[in-house]
């Protein structure tokens, strides 16, 4: 069994809610820095990469103004509609996604509260450290909003073939997983490793992906690009990604 799926089988199964801190994350800590909202950590996320005229992530598309990309450089194209916003604007999306550790929190179970229309906005509302790791900047990329929404929740993973689905973008999904182009596939390495090793206990990294994660992250070391973000975040947020400034092998 899963270590997420059976953190769910501890909560259901504790009977009422505790309305307590739940054990796993009373060691976790945070700066004074640390944001505390996400939505302030998408808008400096995409300050940062303004700035530096960078990259977005999944299809290597020029980043124009923080928000907006060139698709004609990356060769993107929609798949689902030419007309929808998403598929022109940029959006910061968790690497781990959120589900990945809210299912942990009390707060993201059904019913929690009656004023909860899902369990993320409940989570977020009700929980300050989920809020906060929600609104960590070293889980936040940019990226274009179609292939956000697309991904969804889904983890990484590898697709054999190659089976563009987005013009020349070379970002592939399935039922089970997304695969993402190789020139980034190290950096979400190294922020799933990084979220493993903030936030222990959930199973971010586990049997399931740790050989493959490990394998991107040899396969793709850390970039200039990689390393600017990482010194921006570190000095605003407080503390650094090791995987990254240190170059600890995962």
């Amino acid at each position: 069994m899963k270590k997420w799926a059976f953190g769910l089988l501890i909560l259901f199964a504790c009977g009422e809610r505790d309305e307590r801190k739940p054990i796993f994350y009373e060691g976790y800590a945070f700066t004074e820095n640390h944001l505390q909202d996400y939505s302030t950590a998408g808008e400096l996320i995409r300050d940062f990469f303004r700035d530096k005229k960078f990259k977005e992530s999944y299809c290597g598309c020029k980043i124009s103004d923080g928000k907006r990309f060139d698709p004609s450089e990356c060769g993107y194209k929609s798949k689902f509609s030419s007309t929808n916003q998403n598929t022109r604007e940029l959006q910061h999306e968790h690497v781990v996604p959120a589900s990945r550790f809210g299912v942990y929190f009390p707060e993201w179970q059904p019913n929690y509260r009656p004023d909860c229309t899902s369990g993320r906005t409940c989570t977020s509302k009700y929980n300050a450290v989920y809020k906060k790791m929600e609104a960590d900047l070293w889980n936040l990329l940019p990226v274009i909003g179609e292939l956000n929404n697309v991904r969804s929740d889904l983890p990484p993973g590898e697709i054999p073939g190659e089976r563009k689905e987005f013009g020349d973008c070379d970002f592939e999904y399935s039922a089970t997983v997304f695969e993402p182009r190789p020139a980034v596939r190290g950096d979400i390495a190294r922020i799933y490793f990084y979220m493993d090793h903030k936030y222990p206990g959930l199973g971010i990294v586990a049997d399931d992906n740790r050989e493959m994660l490990q394998k991107w992250a040899r396969n793709d070391p850390v970039t200039r690009q990689e390393k600017l973000l990482a010194d921006f975040i570190a000095e605003y947020q407080g503390y650094e990604n090791p995987f990254v400034s240190e170059d600890r092998e995962p």
